[in-house]
């Protein structure tokens, strides 16, 4: 291999890598704010069963939306949707010659 080809190895490397660590963030971005309306979901509903009298609690979990199964079937979707989003990426660029531009990179 040349030192042209070993150029654009490290460029596409590069390139790779970072894609790879980008999706990585926005995953765990995505799954922080899921966990934060996960805790504020529940906090909103202990605080409404606080205020009703005790034979009315139960009326409560009727409206209970976020239990540990939806919490888990997101988190799937959104790591699924990463997950795929960043193959066709890496797809996409081995299709391109990437050079790096000195040190800009």
């Amino acid at each position: 291999m040349d030192f042209e080809q070993q150029r654009r190895s490290a460029a596409h490397d590069q390139l790779e890598f970072s894609l790879r660590r980008q999706f990585s963030l926005i995953a765990k971005r995505y799954l922080e704010s899921l966990e934060d309306l996960q805790y504020k979901h529940d906090q909103a509903f202990d605080k409404l069963k606080a205020a009703l009298p005790k034979e009315q609690r139960g009326l409560v979990e009727l409206a209970y939306f976020m239990d540990d199964q939806d919490f888990k079937r997101i988190r799937k979707r959104i790591l699924d949707a990463s997950g795929e989003a960043r193959q066709e990426l890496l797809l996409l660029i081995d299709r391109f010659d990437i050079q790096m531009n000195g040190n800009k990179f």
